[in-house]
């Protein structure tokens, strides 16, 4: 089992990167078409109202017609956006041209010359929009988005007053008054751009608090009302005369007992008492458990307690295979890490076992070592003894904290 749920498994209750860039994309899948349909509008408006050298308006009106075309290619095939990258940067190459177009279209000096704003100065609106919470760069490298944003923002911001100094040789306090009113509807755009991929982030966290109260009641559910039922009917049979129920009904329970398994490791920390009781449970009709530790309020974190159910059922699986009749579990709990120990009365198995990698327990330490621990065969004077070190979180888990991190700085 790895930290990724397969297909047949209940979705985990954690906002992962993957869920929340699946939302942000779900909730903008169509914002896109809208934007390029607002750009075009905003160009049309300034045919309408900005004083243009002759070819001006036809220029300007088949920018329209290219927006309107490329919006309704957007709605029916996903637009530009979901290309990652290189449709980014398409858009960016457009917000950074129009502008030098729109300047040459117009009468010398008068490009930014009023204080009201700079021409089509809302075109690069939608695209910045995008730009800031869209997740356009892959997960590995998102640690390069705040300079990237700072990048192209300055450039968008600064650029006017380069095209307004090479058209006239000179700027002006009108232009400088244009230029900043232009800047703010940027960094304002940006910042409720911002704003909106908080708000997909929040839809997602939405999504899985609706989920958590399903499935705390469906583990209620299963525990409280499908397994007293079951452990009623196992009684009944064993006052009557038909003595032990079939075996389907002990498939049954250990189905009832692998999904509530299932549903508990959902959960972004899992209970060491809850996981531990129920491969307990599982075993019991075909092994003695003579010891069970305390556990106390001990949690995990789900990468973890994945490798941990993985390793349990490994573990009471080899005990019983090998016709092992008693197993005794100890817990022993470190500052960082924890200790769990598998002793059975059974025959035993070579050391060699752990280096044969077509075993599973070999595959198992391979994993276990991975994630920071180990699985190693303890001297016994009988049977087999197998202690498993794990760290509270994984290496995988503190590597992706890591990234994070260094993405928000």
């Amino acid at each position: 089992m790895t930290d990724q749920a397969s297909s047949d498994e209940p979705m985990p209750l954690v906002l992962s990167e993957e869920l929340a860039r699946r939302t942000t994309k779900q909730l903008a899948r169509n914002l896109e078409s809208v934007g390029l349909l607002v750009q075009s509008m905003l160009i049309a408006n300034t045919v309408l109202v900005d004083k243009l050298r002759p070819p001006g308006a036809t220029v300007l009106l088949s920018l329209v017609l290219l927006h309107v075309i490329w919006a309704i290619a957007g709605y029916q095939f996903g637009g530009l956006l979901p290309l990652g990258g290189k449709g980014v940067s398409l858009y960016i190459l457009g917000i950074l041209t129009v502008p030098w177009i729109m300047a040459l279209l117009t009468r010398p000096g008068e490009y930014g010359s009023t204080r009201a704003c700079v021409q089509l100065c809302g075109y690069p609106i939608p695209p910045i929009f995008f730009f800031s919470f869209y997740p356009w760069l892959s997960f590995d490298r998102d640690y390069l988005r705040p300079a990237l944003h700072l990048v192209v923002l300055s450039a968008v911001v600064v650029e006017p007053l380069l095209i307004i100094y090479c058209r006239n040789g000179y700027v002006t306090d009108d232009n400088f008054v244009s230029v900043g009113i232009y800047g703010s509807l940027i960094l304002a755009t940006y910042v409720f751009g911002r704003m909106f991929g908080a708000v997909c982030r929040a839809a997602a966290q939405a999504q899985l608090d609706v989920l958590e109260a399903e499935y705390q009641r469906l583990f209620g559910y299963l525990h409280s009302t499908v397994e007293t039922g079951l452990a009623v009917i196992h009684r009944q049979f064993r006052m009557s005369a038909l003595g032990q129920p079939p075996e389907s009904f002990r498939e049954l329970e250990q189905t009832v007992n692998r999904e509530r398994a299932r549903l508990l490791l959902v959960h972004p920390d899992v209970s060491m008492a809850q996981l531990l009781n129920l491969h307990v449970r599982r075993v019991s009709g075909a092994i003695v458990i003579a010891k069970v530790p305390h556990t106390g309020g001990l949690t995990l974190s789900r990468s973890t307690a994945l490798l941990m159910d993985r390793t349990l059922g490994d573990l009471l699986k080899n005990s019983i295979v090998h016709e092992a009749t008693t197993v005794s579990l100890h817990l022993d709990v470190e500052h960082s890490h924890f200790s769990f120990t598998v002793v059975d009365d059974g025959p035993g198995f070579r050391p060699a076992v752990l280096e044969d990698q077509s075993n599973s327990l070999s595959r198992l330490r391979d994993d276990i070592r991975a994630a920071g621990g180990d699985l190693v065969k303890e001297p016994a004077d009988a049977g087999a003894s197998m202690r498993v070190s794990l760290p509270f979180e994984s290496i995988a888990k503190v590597q992706r904290n890591v990234r994070r991190a260094s993405a928000a700085d």
